[in-house]
């Protein structure tokens, strides 16, 4: 993949896959990332949704690893995930350089 220039990435929300976006991306262009990745959780729906990537764990490890080479040193990653799965959260953001700092809770009325 070619590198765009960090101009192409000034003030813009990106969709798309974060391991594929974040490949164009400069090292250490980013101020901030809030990603809401699937918890590894095998989750249905009473109608028989699913959330794609849910099931399998391969993306966690390289989707941490671009997110940490385009933060900037001392800038902040936020992710949410499913508290029973910290474990595996944990260790991908360790692998990836990235220290976390604390933890937000919101309480579900449902599960």
């Amino acid at each position: 993949m070619t590198r765009q220039p960090r101009a192409a990435f000034t003030n813009r929300l990106l969709h798309g896959d974060c391991v594929q976006v974040l490949r164009t991306m400069p090292p250490a262009s980013v101020d901030f990332v809030l990603t809401d990745p699937p918890y590894l959780a095998r989750y249905v729906s009473r109608d028989g949704r699913t959330v794609p990537n849910d099931d399998h764990a391969a993306w966690l490890d390289p989707a941490f690893a671009a997110i940490a080479r385009v933060l900037k040193p001392d800038r902040f990653c936020v992710s949410f995930y499913g508290w029973h799965t910290v474990d595996r959260f944990m260790a991908a953001w360790r692998a990836a350089g990235l220290r976390p700092v604390g933890h937000f809770v919101w309480t579900k009325g449902y599960s």
